[in-house]
């Protein structure tokens, strides 16, 4: 916490070494080595981490890895991964956040909305999902789903910025404008 990330690899180690299969040290390693992009070794790091069947909380190894492998820009490993998060969390924002964005950029419109459908069945109240899932739906001509989605975004949002984006979408498709 203090950006001392040399201390940090350091202790780390020291931790992994004295019990290997501590899963969190490992993913904490691995956000270091990442922030070096010593990607290999970060990737390593994830995948020891997930592979302890004890380590509560492998949807954030997971996500991790798919962050390290869409910065190295393999986008289908990073896709595998952030599905991997999902498998082990089907409410982790974030690797719906992240998987959309990666199905994007390759192009996968459908898929992207069917991602996001499926996070903000899961987490109704999540404002962001709802936000992308109307915009990935005004990409895909389907302004009357879109509509719905930032009519849900002013519904459960209390940020005046994301409120402020919402409206200025439903005045958008409210004049017949694309």
């Amino acid at each position: 916490m203090r950006g001392d990330q040399s201390k940090a690899e350091e202790h780390l180690r020291k931790a992994i070494d004295k019990k290997p299969d501590y899963a969190d040290a490992r993913n904490n390693l691995g956000i270091v080595l990442a922030q070096r992009k010593a990607w290999d070794e970060a990737i390593r790091e994830f995948e020891a981490a997930v592979a302890n069947v004890m380590y509560t909380t492998p949807e954030l190894a997971y996500f991790n890895l798919g962050e390290v492998y869409r910065a190295k820009g393999d986008l289908a490993a990073a896709e595998k991964a952030y599905r991997q998060a999902l498998q082990a969390n089907d409410r982790y924002a974030a690797a719906y956040a992240a998987l959309s964005g990666v199905l994007v950029g390759q192009g996968k419109w459908s898929d992207a909305a069917s991602v996001l459908a499926r996070c903000v069945k899961n987490l109704p109240d999540y404002a962001p999902g709802w936000m992308e899932l109307g915009r990935v739906y005004l990409r895909l001509s389907r302004p009357t789903d879109a509509l719905k989605a930032f009519d849900t975004v002013l519904a459960v949002s209390s940020d005046p910025e994301e409120r402020k984006q919402a409206a200025g979408y439903v005045a958008l498709i409210g004049s017949g404008k694309r």
